[in-house]
C-alpha cells in the first residue's frame, strides 16, 4: 500500500510540471519589449507531426515557431487582426534570426475546404489567373507578376504560385511564394513572405518547401472517398476562372465525380417507368 501511495505521489510530481509547461501565453509587458518577446518564443526543429494528419520536416538551418506564439507574433507585429487562428500551424524562420529581424519567413496553414479535385487540371490557365489576381479587389496589396513560373504537379499534388505584390500606393514591393499540398480533406499552404531583394535566395528554400510536407497514410489526396468525403467548392482548373464562373465549374465537377451514381439513378428511374407502364397496359 505504501509503495502504491509513493508511486502516485511521484507521478503527480512528474506530471504537474509537464502540464504547467503547456501554458504558452506571453504577457503584455513582454510583448511590448521586442528583445524579451523574441527571447520568450518557442521553436522546434527536425521532423514534426502536425495537428492535421500530416508531417513536416523543418528545413535545415531553420526553426518552426509553435502555433500559440505564431498567433501572437502575427496579430501583434504584422497587422493580422482577421487571422483565422484555427488554420495557422506555425511560422518557419532561419535559425539564427528572430521573427522581427528576418530575411523572410514561412507561414503554414491548414485549409479544410474539402477534397479539391484536379480532374480538370489542364484547364488551369496561369495567364488568366494572374489577370484575375491583378484586377481583384485587394484592400492593401496589388498583384504585379509571377516571380518564377507557376505550375501544378499532378504527381506531387502540389500547386506552386510564386507571386509579387505591391502596396496600393506602389511604394512597397514584396514576394509571396505560395505552395499548396493537396490532401483528402483540404490542403496545407506554405506561404513564403520576403522582400524583393531576397528573390534569388528563395530558390533553395522554396524547392525544399515543395517536399517538406506530407499527409499521413489514409489522408493523402489519393485516399479520397467519393461516398463519404466532402468536396471543395472549387477545383484546380476552376482557380483560373472568375468567381462567377466557379459555380458553373462546380456543377461540372459534381457531374464528373458522380457520373456513375447519376447514371445508375437514371437507368433505375427509366426501368421503373417502363415497368409501371407495362403493368398499366396489362
Amino acid at each position: 500500500m505504501k509503495a502504491l501511495i509513493l508511486t502516485l505521489f511521484l507521478a503527480l510530481i512528474l506530471v504537474l510540471p509537464i502540464k504547467a509547461q503547456t501554458n504558452y501565453t506571453i504577457s503584455r509587458e513582454v510583448i511590448d519589449d521586442s528583445a524579451r518577446f523574441e527571447a520568450s518564443l518557442i521553436y522546434v526543429t527536425g521532423t514534426q507531426k502536425l495537428p492535421c494528419n500530416a508531417t513536416i520536416t523543418v528545413p535545415k538551418a531553420h526553426k518552426l515557431m509553435i502555433k500559440e506564439h505564431a498567433v501572437i507574433a502575427l496579430e501583434e507585429f504584422f497587422d493580422r487582426p482577421d487571422l483565422d487562428t484555427s488554420e495557422l500551424l506555425g511560422i518557419i524562420i532561419p535559425e539564427n534570426e528572430g521573427i522581427l529581424t528576418n530575411q523572410y519567413f514561412i507561414e503554414l496553414y491548414i485549409k479544410r475546404d474539402g477534397f479539391i479535385s484536379d480532374i480538370d487540371e489542364t484547364e488551369l490557365d496561369f495567364d488568366r489567373l494572374g489577370y484575375n489576381y491583378r484586377f481583384s479587389n485587394y484592400s492593401k496589396h496589388r498583384f504585379v507578376k509571377w516571380v518564377f513560373n507557376p505550375y501544378y504537379n499532378s504527381h506531387q499534388k502540389l500547386l506552386h504560385l510564386p507571386m509579387m505584390f505591391c502596396s496600393t500606393d506602389d511604394t512597397t514591393y514584396f514576394v509571396n511564394v505560395c505552395n499548396w499540398v493537396l490532401g483528402r480533406e483540404g490542403y496545407i499552404e506554405s506561404l513564403i513572405i520576403a522582400d524583393t531583394s531576397e528573390i534569388k535566395s528563395l530558390r533553395e528554400i522554396q524547392d525544399y518547401c515543395k517536399t517538406a510536407i506530407t499527409f499521413d497514410e489514409g489522408y493523402t489526396h489519393n485516399d479520397y472517398n467519393q461516398l463519404s468525403d466532402k468536396l471543395a467548392d472549387f477545383t484546380i482548373g476552376s482557380l483560373s476562372f472568375s468567381p462567377s464562373s466557379i459555380s458553373e465549374n462546380k456543377d461540372l465537377q459534381f457531374l464528373q465525380e458522380h457520373w456513375l451514381l447519376i447514371s445508375i439513378i437514371i437507368v433505375a428511374m427509366l426501368m421503373g417507368w417502363l415497368l409501371l407502364k407495362g403493368r398499366r397496359r396489362s
